[in-house]
C-alpha cells in the first residue's frame, strides 16, 4: 500500500483514475501498477467480480438460513436429524450431554428423540454409536421444516 496516496475510481465506464495526493515511501517498496484497460476488459466487462461476489453472498445467505433454521425453526427432532445427517462422526464422538448442550435441548429430550428415530427404523444404536438406516427419512424430518 502506498502511504499517503488516495486513488479514486469514479466511474467504471471511463478510463480515468484520479489521484488526490503524492506517494512517499519510508523504506524500499514496490508500487503496484495495474493496466486498467486490461482489468476492465477481463474482470469488469465480463462481470467476473460481480459473479464471485454474488456466489459469496449466496453462500453466506445459505449459511445464515441454516443457522436460523437450526436455532429458531427446528424442533428437537429436526435438530437431532440435522446433526446426524450433517456430522454423524462428531455426534458419535461426543457425549450425549455435550450433544444436547450443542443443540439447546435437554439430555432427556435427546434420549427420547433417539429412541423414537430408532423405533421408526430410521437409525440404529449399537454400543452408543448411531448408525443411519434410512437417510431419506432422516433428511425429510428437517427438510420439510424450513430448508
Amino acid at each position: 500500500m502506498v502511504l499517503g496516496a488516495k486513488v479514486k475510481l469514479s466511474n467504471l465506464n471511463t478510463n480515468e483514475i484520479y489521484c488526490f495526493s503524492n506517494a512517499s515511501f519510508i523504506e524500499d517498496s514496490v508500487v503496484l501498477s495495474i493496466d486498467f484497460l486490461k482489468l476492465q476488459e477481463h474482470f469488469f466487462n465480463n462481470n467476473i467480480l460481480v459473479k464471485e461476489l454474488m456466489n459469496s453472498l449466496l453462500k453466506k445467505t445459505h449459511q445464515l438460513q441454516s443457522l436460523v433454521n437450526r436455532e429458531l425453526v427446528f424442533d428437537a427432532t429436526a435438530k437431532v436429524a440435522y446433526m446426524l445427517v450433517s456430522d454423524l462422526k462428531m455426534f458419535n464422538n461426543l457425549k450425549r450431554q455435550d450433544v444436547s448442550f450443542m443443540l439447546h435441548i435437554q439430555p432427556e429430550t435427546l434420549s427420547r428423540v433417539l429412541k423414537k428415530l430408532s423405533r421408526d427404523n430410521i437409525i440404529e444404536i449399537e454400543n452408543q454409536q448411531v448408525i443411519i438406516k434410512d437417510e431419506i427419512a432422516l433428511n425429510s424430518i428437517f427438510k420439510g421444516v424450513a430448508i
